[in-house]
C-alpha cells in the first residue's frame, strides 16, 4: 500500500509536493516525503488493513525462544587469515 499513497490519497500527495517544491526542496526528496504523508493520513482516515503484521509482531516471532529452534549461542567468528609472509630481516 505504501507505493501507492500518492494514488490513494491524491489531494495530500499534491498539496505536500508542491509546498516542498515552493520551499526549494528537491523533487526525489519532496515526492518521497508527500508520499509518507500521504500514506500516514491514509492510515488514520482508514485504519490499518485487517490481518497485516505489525513490526512488533514480525520481531517476537522472530526473536528466539523457548518454542523457537534457533540457537541462543553467539555465532563463533571466522579465524583469521594467516598472515602474509614478508622479508625476513
Amino acid at each position: 500500500m505504501a507505493e501507492f499513497a500518492d494514488q490513494l490519497n491524491p489531494e495530500t500527495y499534491n498539496r505536500v509536493l508542491e509546498e516542498l517544491l515552493g520551499q526549494g526542496v528537491s523533487r526525489r526528496v519532496a515526492e518521497g516525503r508527500a508520499r509518507r504523508i500521504a500514506m500516514v493520513e491514509y492510515k488514520k482516515e482508514h485504519g490499518e488493513p485487517a490481518g497485516a503484521p505489525t513490526p512488533t509482531a514480525e520481531r517476537e516471532a522472530a526473536a528466539p525462544g523457548p518454542g523457537n529452534v534457533q540457537s541462543e549461542q553467539a555465532p563463533t567468528p571466522a579465524p583469521a587469515p594467516a598472515a602474509a609472509a614478508g622479508p625476513a630481516a
